[in-house]
This record gives C-alpha cells, structure tokens and sequence, in this order.
C-alpha cells in the first residue's frame, strides 16, 4: 500500500458505485426481460397458433398439445438455469468492477470514467 497516496474523493467513489450499481441493475433488468419473452413465447404462441401449427409434431405428438402437456415446463426449466448462470455472471461482473473501484480508492489513485481496468 502506498502510504504517500491521497485518498480519493468520497464524492466521486459515491457516485462510480451508483453507476456500477446502475448497470448491473441494467444488465439484471434486460436479462430478466430476455427471459420473460422466450417464456411468453412458449406459453402464447403454441395456443394461439394451435391450428397452424398441429401439422408439426415434437415426439409424435402435435406441437401445440407437447408444449400444453410437457413442453412448455421444460422450457421453463431452461429459462431458470439461464437465468441463474447469467445472473451469476452478472454477479460475477459487478464484484469484480467494484473490487477494482475499491482498489483504485485505496490505492488513492484517481476515479475515472468508463470500466475500470489496471
């Protein structure tokens, strides 16, 4: 650590965290409304197009009845485990952006704009 090095400005830290907080909620946000279309999707589209689309089958049953009866919570399933892994790394992200912030502020080094990188 350096000893000689003034502290940074606890204005600027302030704010760089609400800006990293921001874009993690950001991030958080269009991952959230990603899934839920996919999901919505799943539902929706095999009831309202059930007639077009009975002449294609998913393990010979017709689409629109597989994704009725099974198909539909699978997907469900799938939308959770991404969800998971890409709040995970949303998570993952944010941790280090502010671990770095944090580093930089200690090291009395200034407080920058942008991702913050060393």
């Amino acid at each position: 650590m350096n000893s000689s090095a003034t502290p940074a400005d606890p204005v600027a830290l302030a704010e760089r965290r609400a800006r990293l907080a921001a874009a993690y909620w950001r991030r958080n946000l269009a991952l959230i409304a990603v899934l839920m279309f996919v999901g919505f999707a799943a539902t929706f589209v095999p009831v309202y197009w059930a007639p077009e689309l009975s002449g294609l089958h998913c393990f010979g049953w017709p689409l629109p009845f597989y994704m009725g009866a099974q198909g539909a919570m699978l997907v469900y399933l799938l939308l959770i485990c991404f969800y998971a892994i890409g709040q995970r790394r949303n998570d993952m992200h944010f941790r280090r952006d502010l671990a770095a912030l944090e580093a930089r502020a200690r090291n009395g080094a200034a407080i920058t704009e942008g991702r913050d990188t060393q």
